[in-house]
């Protein structure tokens, strides 16, 4: 019998790792800006390059992730990854250190940290139901969101100080040792063995199967709907409120570094309250309902005045986008048979990265044509729209009404 999550050894082991991970990750990211800024100043297409080297990672090496993750010990491909980006930062910040960093030289560092902390990732979210029973799945999304939310601000926040005052190679350094850190907590993991595969591993036969797993398993397919909605919301986030908070409304840098953390403060809790009051049966509603309402705060936010009412927002919606987030996670979880979960996880990362760049690009050119204030409220329309759409999907696919097939 599985023992509840706060006497789960393994599940904290993985929950501590998982939070030194991320920690580590907020201390890359600003020490990428700062070493960005430093080398090419006043240079929105470095910053956008480096967007770019941050997704096609996921990507590419998304669904091989996942196969691996269904074929291999997922607790290895942990240790792999926290090990090959221990070494990858700790010679970042030497060259870092002596300044010996060119742009294109940061662009490859990027694209393979990325490429191990996505198998990473996808590797975490597949082994979560080897370690948890099934009525916890929920519950432990929630825990491990909620601390991903801590550790976030407190990666941004001290890596900032960081970066500010001493440069990147200090930001580079420490990461290198939170990863150190992950892989001690890690190998703490005891995960049961899982049952052999029925036959030999054919690597092209195999990532077919995921992709028929996608398209033919009806909970399964209904979840990655909604989480294209989702992305486009990250894409709308990242090109229009982000600038017009900045620019439109002028509230600075300032005033979108203050909506960043109170957006992670709406996560947090939003977190908190999934973990406590969310069940799977209500799955279609409170997708539905959580991207619509989101569709509704997109669609109001050229008509917000008041800044106290564009905080207060903020807040409810980092809340919304949590809940949905977990659930989606935990529905995929519930409905992919063990055997074919880390591919489902990497088409997920791949559709979120995918969508997120060409919603972007997309979204940035319709604002040139057409205005901030239109695009918002046609963006906004659009996710209102998907929300009245996941309702049906996922209700008449059965989502949180059944469990995940066994292998």
């Amino acid at each position: 019998m599985t023992p509840p999550l706060h006497r789960n050894r393994s599940f904290l082991f993985l929950a501590g790792a998982n939070f030194i991970s991320q920690f580590g990750d907020r201390l890359t990211h600003m020490g990428l800006i700062g070493l960005v800024a430093l080398l090419k100043p006043h240079s929105t297409l470095a910053f956008s390059t480096m967007a770019l080297f941050f997704a096609l990672p996921v990507i590419l090496w998304g669904l091989p992730s996942g196969y691996f993750a269904d074929r291999f010990s997922r607790k290895s491909l942990l240790l792999v990854g926290d090990f090959s980006r221990l070494v990858l930062l700790a010679l970042l910040a030497f060259l870092a250190r002596r300044n010996l960093v060119t742009l294109p030289l940061l662009y490859g560092f990027v694209f393979v940290v990325f490429l191990f902390g996505a198998m990473f990732n996808i590797s975490r979210n597949a082994l979560i139901p080897d370690l948890v029973a099934r009525p916890q799945l929920l519950r432990a999304n929630a825990v491990l969101t909620l601390i991903a939310r801590i550790s976030t601000v407190l990666g941004t926040v001290i890596g900032g100080l960081l970066v500010q005052r001493m440069g990147a190679a200090p930001a580079f350094a420490l990461n290198a040792l939170t990863y150190g850190l992950s892989f001690v907590l890690v190998l703490g993991i005891r995960v049961p063995a899982r049952s052999p595969a029925a036959r030999p591993s054919r690597v092209f036969q195999d990532l077919q199967e995921g992709l028929h797993e996608a398209l033919h398993n009806r909970p399964v397919r209904a979840v990655l709907i909604t989480v294209v909605f989702l992305a486009f919301l990250a894409a709308l986030s990242y090109t229009l409120l982000v600038p017009y908070v900045q620019q439109w409304i002028h509230l600075g840098t300032e005033g979108v570094g203050i909506l960043g953390g109170l957006l992670a403060v709406g996560m947090f809790l939003g977190a908190g309250l999934a973990g406590s009051v969310l069940r799977d049966r209500w799955a279609p509603a409170v997708l539905a309902l959580g991207l619509g309402l989101l569709g509704l705060g997109v669609l109001a936010v050229p008509q917000v005045t008041r800044h106290i009412v564009l905080y207060g927002g903020t807040v409810l919606a980092g809340a919304v986008a949590a809940m949905v987030a977990i659930l989606q996670d935990t529905l995929l979880q519930l409905h992919t048979p063990g055997d074919r979960l880390g591919k489902i996880f990497g088409l997920k990362e791949i559709l979120l990265s995918a969508v997120f760049l060409l919603s972007s690009f997309g979204l940035a050119v319709l604002a040139d044509f057409r205005g901030m204030a239109p695009t918002l409220r046609l963006a906004g329309g659009a996710l209102l729209v998907a929300g009245v759409i996941s309702f049906p999907l996922c209700r008449g696919a059965g989502c949180g009404r059944s469990g995940r097939q066994p292998v």
